[in-house]
């Protein structure tokens, strides 16, 4: 009924909403201008930021590579010098030249990127179209690197040549002074004046032709054709002078020193002669090295010019980058003032709207207080219980409200018909139930009685079988416990035997071992008779060695005191005999009494061992008797014990019937109450449904 209900009132209830209110949309409408605005601001700015910080950072890296260039000439030249003045430098120049080709190479590429880059036409409006300019001086730069570079190659291909050049000059200074000095030395030693001469000038010509070849380290282009034609001069005449040399006029003593002297010029003219052949690698290496520490002041001068139009292209991408950022800046105030003025338009027209709708809310109020009080005057009389009214329908807000109050009267009025109709038949059901019920009370009282009474007997005679099943329980446990003394006694007696074997055992094994004792007595004895045998002897002997020192006279005198000595130790020997075969006469006698009393003790083990078993067997046959016993008592105990298990089961049986009886009992004394009470309630439902009018 209630679902009906609620289904019909919402049938009846008409859709009604709230007159749509434009706020939101007035509102978008004030700032779609401005947010607009400020997105196309925005994406402006990063857009003309992107375009524009391209260039800048490209600009930037070939600012860092220009200075990264600049900065290396300065050890390039330094390891040049070491290079052209010693023969070695610190630092590789192979390294440095390839890292500066990468740098070139790298400043190339960045010009061609920032041709490439979608903001170079931006760049070129703000006047930073100088890659033109760049790109000149750097093909300048790069041009006048590549003819560096290949200076540089053969430098450093000479550079070995060059060392062996320098190593070679030494070598030849070093053989001229020793030259000079072993002539003079030899010249100073030879008589004949002539062969001394032509030894010195020997000397003096080896000594013109290290200075000549000294003077090729420091010698300037124009130089150079002099000096290498009079070094050649100096080693021909070295030569003709070393061949010339007299050798028949030098002592023979100095014929060996003379020959390393011949031997040292010839090998100082063929040094100065691998000279003069790589004169014209070391020469053009000098040349290229002066030729690089020229190009050096060029490259930094380029360089310099790159850098300084490099720094202007920065600075145009920064005026550009913070023209762009002011722009944005002046953009972004004008759309905040924008924004404030469509904020401030927005909250004057909201304040408008509301005050309308405030009036119209007010006076839709007092049209729906009107009808809802015209409403309750029409439902008074429902509340005074008149069934028969109705309200009337309208189209306020309250006619939907009114419709379902008719359909719930209509209800209403049908569910108390009901009611007066189920009340009736309630009250005549419960005066038949009631009378039914008083009937089976009396019963059940009748059999609670009778079944109380069987309860009793059966639990009597369950107590009777319990107290003869404990009995029977007792008498058992007696049995076991005689079948336990019986075990233990057979348990003892069988150890008795047991250890009288063990002592059996024992008496035996120590009867063998005094007999051994014993022969081991008459062992010593025969030992202490053989030494006694040998002191007799001993006792001879010493006798006879003092007869033969008295013999002697004073000779002997030393022989005759360790006679003497050795007669006592034999005497001391003879008594000390004799102790010891008393003493092995006493332990063969104890022995033999030993042996005498261990043999009887043992005839007696034998016979309480025999006593002892005689006594397992009767206390076997009482065990067997005792178990039987115990059995036979156990299984009457068990029988007895389920008898008053069963008499127990009776007994609890008739209890849980008792229970149920009186449950039961309870329950039909409970249901006739519970009918009086439903009488009561059926009498008191047709009461509160009279004053309804249908």
């Amino acid at each position: 009924m209630l679902q009906s209900l609620f289904q019909r009132t919402k049938r009846h209830s008409p859709p009604r909403s709230a007159p749509a209110s434009p706020s939101s949309t007035s509102g978008w409408d004030l700032f779609r201008g401005p947010a607009i605005a400020l997105v196309i601001t925005l994406l402006f700015t990063l857009v003309a930021l992107r375009l524009v910080s391209a260039p800048v950072e490209i600009a930037e890296k070939q600012d860092m590579l220009l200075r990264e260039f600049e900065n290396a000439l300065l050890p390039f030249q330094n390891a040049l010098t070491q290079l052209t003045t010693s023969g070695r430098s610190t630092t590789p120049l192979e390294t440095i030249a390839s890292e500066q080709e990468a740098r070139l190479q790298q400043l190339r590429e960045s010009v061609a990127a920032l041709r490439d880059t979608v903001g170079f036409a931006l760049w070129t409006e703000f006047g930073g179209n100088r890659s033109e300019q760049i790109e000149n001086h750097l093909a300048a730069l790069y041009q006048q690197w590549q003819q560096a570079q290949q200076e540089l190659r053969t430098l450093l291909v000479a550079n070995q040549t060059v060392a062996d050049f320098r190593a070679q000059l030494t070598a030849i200074s070093q053989a001229a002074d020793n030259l000079s000095e072993a002539a003079k030395a030899i010249a100073a030693q030879l008589e004949d004046r002539t062969a001394a001469r032509e030894l010195l000038v020997t000397a003096l010509t080896a000594q013109d032709v290290a200075q000549q070849a000294n003077r090729l380290l420091t010698a300037a282009p124009a130089d150079r054709e002099a000096l290498l034609a009079a070094l050649e001069n100096a080693v021909e005449k070295l030569g003709a002078l070393a061949n010339g040399l007299n050798r028949s006029a030098v002592p023979f003593a100095l014929k060996d020193r003379f020959d390393a002297l011949v031997a040292a010029a010839q090998s100082l003219r063929d040094d100065a002669t691998t000279l003069l052949n790589a004169a014209a690698t070391y020469f053009a290496q000098q040349d290229s090295a002066a030729l690089l520490q020229q190009w050096i002041p060029q490259l930094q001068q380029q360089a310099n010019t790159i850098y300084t139009l490099v720094e202007r292209e920065l600075e145009t991408g920064r005026s550009a980058t913070n023209l762009i950022l002011m722009l944005t800046g002046i953009a972004l105030v004008g759309i905040f003032v924008q924004v404030v003025k469509s904020y401030v338009d927005f909250q004057a027209a909201q304040s408008a709207k509301e005050q309308a709708e405030r009036a119209k809310a007010e006076a839709e109020n007092r049209r729906t207080q009107e009808a809802i009080l015209r409403l309750l005057n029409e439902m008074a009389d429902l509340a005074e219980g008149d069934l028969t009214i109705r309200a009337t329908v309208t189209e306020d807000v309250t006619g939907a409200i009114a419709d379902s109050v008719n359909f719930a009267i209509e209800e209403l009025g049908n569910l108390v018909r009901r009611i007066n109709e189920t009340a009736e038949q309630v009250a005549q059901a419960t005066t038949q139930t009631q009378a039914r019920s008083t009937n089976l009370l009396t019963a059940a009282q009748q059999q609670s009685e009778e079944i109380e009474e069987a309860d009793a007997i059966t639990q009597e005679v369950a107590q009777a079988l319990s107290r003869a099943a404990e009995s029977a329980n007792q008498a058992a446990q007696a049995a076991r416990r005689s079948l336990e003394a019986s075990q233990k006694g057979t348990l003892a007696v069988n150890q008795s035997v047991e250890g009288m074997d063990r002592i059996r055992e024992q008496i035996q094994e120590t009867a063998k071992r005094i007999k051994r004792l014993g022969e081991s007595s008459q062992e010593i004895g025969e030992i202490v008779e053989l030494i006694s045998d040998i002191t007799e002897q001993t006792n001879v002997l010493a006798l006879n060695a003092a007869i033969q020192a008295a013999a002697a006279g004073e000779a002997g005198r030393g022989f005759s005191v360790v006679a003497e000595e050795v007669q006592r130790l034999a005497e001391r020997s003879a008594e000390a005999t004799k102790q010891i075969a008393a003493i092995v006469r006493t332990i063969q006698t104890d022995t033999h009494e030993t042996i005498a009393a261990m043999e009887a003790t043992t005839q007696e083990v034998v016979q309480g061992a025999a006593l002892s078993e005689e006594a397992r067997r009767a206390l076997d046959e009482i065990a067997t008797t005792s178990r039987e016993t115990a059995a036979q008592i156990a299984r009457v105990a068990q029988e007895i014990q389920s008898q008053a298990q069963r008499g127990e089961t009776i007994s609890r049986l008739m209890r849980d019937v008792l229970t149920l009886t009186q449950t039961t009992r309870s329950g039909t004394e409970e249901t006739a109450e519970e009918i009086a009470r439903l009488a009561d309630l059926a009498a008191e439902l047709r009461g509160s449904v009279a004053g309804f009018r249908v």
